[in-house]
């Protein structure tokens, strides 16, 4: 047992034979054909040498850049300088700034053959030790990378990491507040004959694009796009920032060819797209992750990009699995997040039973052969059956295998006898034109057994009255549906992911006014 596998074992975290037989697994992808990360550096170094690797944006307008050859030597330094500061297997925490260092950093960690736990840097200390102590408990205690650096200083170590050395951790949970790493074993790589993955691919992605990364990159949709950016060779552009009219101009300048973005990066920009209809013309795909998108925003953007080149992912960071769905396939099946990509999908009741077509469950996934998702993935994701996993996410598939979500376990409550999804009923409020953004939480009723309380951000344009909304409800759901309350708030306080921290709105929807 090596000294790591040690430390995991005496912290009483991840079981050691998991984690090496996760790492074997990572490392054995395609034997040579493919091409770790500190060597794909190397080699877009040397093949792209002054074309532009990485440009950042301030909000002063300010930019700075770095070059392919100038990144992969500061990458390659940092690496080599963590490397002799750590044991292999160290996990490795750090500040994921949206600047040239904070990038270099991330792929330093990676290419050095340790474990790199990305966060984000202007969380409050208090979360951060939350964050930190998840970590502690399942894998190992976090060294932050500056501390590293600076222990290195002056010293550097030959940097030859195996295939199967090193990964990455990303943290899920941020939305119930409860913070689970999941630990993806083995440097990340290229395949010079595959190239990325086929779902970037049917979503538009292509090799030496232009890619602009929104959003932390402590959480998984940038982190992951960011790293496979880098892998294949793109130029990548970082804004600082996010605001509609200055991100539709980086959009323009420079040129971009593929975004990710949040259904609420969406909605913040759907008003700047009526002024600028030409701003998207060159973009070849637009993928959106991470929550439920609003049906009028869905249509304004597949009126903007085209049908066929807006995508939507349904998936989650403990990567059990994804589907897949283009704009002309959610015309066709309004609210879908399309099919299974590459995974099997299955919907169990609470007793386990199969669930057939039209009825609404628990979402289960499997990914199949050829399918990326989960390889070398260690999680905490709750029982799966039969290979099948789940994170809890209630919906239903119809006849043509389209899946269809009502929203997870913790969304779920009852209401006078019936079953009612509080994630459905904030997507009625926000389909007003007058609203922003919107959550409903369930609070405790004496006689109901719950009440709906809706929390509201009302728009710039033809803001509505709690009472119009309500009105505006009445007409779409069932009188069990419909809110008890209507509150009026600045902000939801939505993580940079694009989710809502659920507890923090059920504690302020349980305070009376």
């Amino acid at each position: 047992m090596g000294r790591h596998d040690r430390r995991l074992r005496a912290a009483g975290g991840l079981d050691p034979t998991r984690a090496r037989a996760a790492r074997a697994r990572a490392g054995s992808r395609d034997g040579a054909r493919v091409i770790t990360l500190h060597r794909r550096l190397r080699q877009l170094g040397q093949t792209q040498g002054d074309s532009p690797a990485v440009i950042t944006a301030a909000q002063d307008g300010s930019r700075e850049e770095l070059s392919w050859a100038d990144l992969s030597d500061r990458v390659l330094a940092f690496a080599g300088r963590m490397r002799a500061a750590a044991d292999p297997g160290t996990v490795v925490a750090v500040p994921a700034y949206r600047n040239l260092d904070g990038v270099c950093q991330v792929l330093a960690a990676l290419c050095a053959g340790l474990i790199a736990l990305p966060y984000e840097p202007s969380i409050p200390s208090a979360e951060l030790e939350r964050q930190f102590s998840a970590v502690r408990d399942r894998l190992a205690e976090p060294v932050p990378a500056p501390h590293l650096l600076r222990r290195a200083s002056g010293l550097a170590a030959d940097l030859a990491p195996a295939a199967g050395e090193g990964g990455y951790v990303l943290l899920t949970g941020g939305s119930t507040g409860v913070p689970k790493p999941v630990l993806r074993a083995g440097m990340p790589f290229f395949h010079p004959d595959k190239g990325p993955s086929l779902l970037l691919q049917t979503a538009g992605w292509r090799l030496g694009q232009t890619h602009l990364v929104v959003g932390s990159l402590a959480h998984a949709a940038p982190f992951n796009h960011l790293l496979e950016g880098t892998l294949s060779g793109n130029t990548l552009v970082l804004p600082e920032f996010f605001l509609p009219g200055p991100i539709l101009e980086l959009i323009e300048r420079h040129h971009i060819d593929w975004i990710q973005l949040t259904p609420t990066h969406m909605r913040m920009l759907e008003p700047a797209l009526n002024g600028r209809p030409d701003a998207l013309r060159r973009v070849s795909g637009v993928l959106h992750t991470a929550a439920p998108c609003p049906a009028d925003t869905k249509r304004a953007w597949i009126e903007a990009v085209g049908p066929r080149r807006l995508f939507e992912m349904y998936a989650a960071t403990e990567d059990i699995g994804q589907t897949l769905c283009r704009g002309d396939e959610w015309l066709a099946h309004p609210g879908t997040v399309g099919r299974g990509f590459l995974t099997r999908i299955r919907i169990y009741d609470d007793e386990g039973r199969l669930l057939p077509p039209g009825q609404v469950g628990t979402v289960h996934m499997r990914g199949l052969p050829g399918n990326q998702s989960g390889r070398g993935t260690i999680r905490p994701g709750r029982p799966g059956r039969g290979g099948f996993l789940t994170v809890g996410d209630h919906g239903s598939l119809d006849e043509d295998g389209y899946l269809y979500l009502s929203g997870r376990s913790d969304d779920l409550t009852i209401v006078g006898g019936e079953n009612v999804y509080t994630e459905h009923v904030a997507a009625v409020i926000m389909s007003h034109p007058g609203v922003a953004d919107a959550a409903v939480v369930a609070i405790p009723d004496d006689v109901l057994g719950a009440r709906l309380i809706a929390l509201v951000v009302r728009a710039d344009h033809e803001p509505p009255t709690g009472r119009e909304v309500l009105d505006h409800c009445r007409d779409r759901l069932a009188s069990h549906q419909l809110p008890g309350e209507v509150r009026m708030v600045e902000d939801l306080g939505r993580l940079p992911n694009g989710k809502l921290p659920r507890e923090k709105l059920r504690r302020i929807g349980a305070q009376p006014i």
